[in-house]
């Protein structure tokens, strides 16, 4: 997996961006993490209740964070991370359609779900 290269390149980066390059696509670091569940694409009508379902299993204790179009959602009242990671749309607008990713992470590392793509149809 390693070449002279990556080794090379490795000893002149940070330890983050070492790991990132030199992990495997949507492994950071070297963890004992994995999904038992994992987002789907779901397509909801305007003003629909969404559930987009991630569940991590490893050792404890581990979090999960959600990401829209690459960036780190953040709860509102019409958008939380439920107990069991869950993420859940009260209302679907069309500013929730993009693709989700579920992050999960413990001490040993991070790794990041499949993309999942919202759609919301309908009119305003």
């Amino acid at each position: 997996f390693f070449s002279r290269w990556s080794v090379f390149l490795c000893e002149r980066l940070t330890l983050l961006q070492c790991v990132a390059f030199c992990s495997p696509p949507g492994v950071l670091g070297f963890s004992e993490l994995s999904f038992s569940v994992e987002p789907t694409d779901v397509t909801a009508s305007l003003g629909e209740r969404v559930v987009l379902d991630c569940q991590a299993q490893g050792e404890s204790p581990v979090s999960l964070r959600w990401r829209r179009d690459g960036v780190q959602l953040q709860e509102s009242g019409g958008v939380r991370v439920l107990s069991n990671g869950s993420l859940f749309i009260s209302s679907s607008a069309p500013a929730d359609q993009g693709f989700y990713q579920c992050l999960a992470h413990n001490r040993h590392g991070a790794v990041l779900s499949r993309t999942s793509q919202l759609t919301v149809s309908g009119e305003i």
